[in-house]
């Protein structure tokens, strides 16, 4: 489970209790061979392994770590924590090109919660987390920033709690276009919490309760979950017991919607007896690819029977993790990281073309 999931679940735990460089063009080539890339500075960059060179650890709330994917056109955006947004529209090129779009004033010292389209913009969820000793961010608190998919520019906003010093600890997007917003405010000698549904069209926002804010989560139960997906899920819960909550948060290729399944029980999950493993999925070409903890991705095709195929990935050293994964049907891009919980060292991806893979092993 990623650190980014096992936060996640801390904060549901404690609920309860400028302008930049155009994006690069169109694709072309084949990629030949898997390639390592490592984030410096906030950009990819070309190296032979993941701990090629050693990177000083710092909290997870502010290092550099890939922190969602969005595809738009022929262009994949990278989330860069801290920094801000990272594209290449041409994955097979050796190595690929990168273009930043970064702004110290909006994304230093603040973490990433979430990365969406809308229309031609994306939308970063952004917010300064208070739970290590880390440096202040630059600017006044910010709740999202948007980037202009044509022109390359950052355009920061606020939302109502914002003026007022409250930081959207988490967002979640709702089916009518709605953000449901768990705000938190650090004081002196407090930390306080509010929750409303904000509307992004009208700027109209009203106040809920906890209990609704947790609701709009929205998990549905595996009968509701596309065949693929419960393929996947016999194999994931073959891999990690049946006495596990398995969350599969499902983005189809060309949309930042997750559709969010669950399978167990979320009352053994809230009560703690029962460990939580979170599982990205992709749909692409009709195919669903899962990566799963143990860092391999399964592949169900719905023209094959049997049990999902598995797609290979490198091992990687000890302390270092994958964490999520963007696909086209072609190429691969899984991010990954050096983990030593609270914190996180190298921090990068991992790009491979998709070839035929062999059956997923029996547990």
């Amino acid at each position: 489970m990623s650190l980014v999931a096992q936060a996640a679940l801390a904060g549901l735990l404690l609920l309860l209790a400028g302008c930049a460089p155009a994006a690069p063009k169109a694709p072309s080539g084949t990629l030949s061979s898997p390639r390592w890339y490592v984030l410096r500075s906030g950009l990819p960059e070309p190296e032979r392994a993941p701990d090629a060179e050693p990177t000083p650890f710092q909290p997870w709330t502010t290092q550099a770590r890939v922190a969602g994917f969005v595809e738009r056109g022929p262009t994949l955006y990278v989330a860069v924590n801290g920094w801000g947004v990272v594209a290449a529209a041409d994955l097979a090129a050796e190595p690929v090109a990168f273009a930043a779009f970064e702004d110290p004033v909006l994304f230093a010292g603040r973490s990433i919660n979430g990365f969406y389209a809308d229309g031609r913009n994306l939308v970063v969820h952004v917010y300064r987390n208070t739970l290590f000793a880390t440096d202040p961010p630059p600017g006044a608190p910010e709740a999202i920033v948007r980037l202009d998919t044509a022109s390359g520019a950052l355009r920061s906003g606020t939302l109502p709690l914002t003026r007022l010093g409250w930081e959207t600890e988490d967002v979640v997007h709702l089916d009518d276009g709605g953000w449901a917003i768990a705000w938190k405010r650090t004081g002196a000698k407090a930390v306080s919490f509010r929750y409303a549904v904000y509307s992004p069209l009208t700027g109209n926002e009203r106040f809920i309760t906890q209990r609704d804010f947790l609701a709009s989560y929205d998990f549905h139960g595996m009968l509701a979950a596309p065949r693929m997906l419960r393929a996947i899920d016999r194999a994931v819960r073959s891999a990690v017991g049946g006495g596990a909550v398995v969350h599969y948060e499902l983005q189809a290729r060309g949309s930042s919607t997750i559709l969010l399944y669950r399978s167990g029980s979320e009352g053994r999950l809230l009560s703690g007896d029962a460990k939580l493993v979170t599982v990205p999925v992709v749909r692409a070409k009709g195919n669903y690819y899962a990566l799963l903890p143990g860092g391999s991705v399964l592949a169900a095709d719905p023209s094959r029977q049997g049990a999902p195929a598995a797609i290979p990935l490198p091992a990687l050293p000890p302390g270092w993790v994958y964490t999520d994964l963007w696909t086209d049907g072609t190429t691969l891009v899984v991010s990954w990281e050096q983990q030593r919980f609270p914190d996180v060292g190298a921090a990068g991806l991992f790009i491979r073309a998709l070839t035929p893979a062999s059956p997923a092993p029996s547990p």
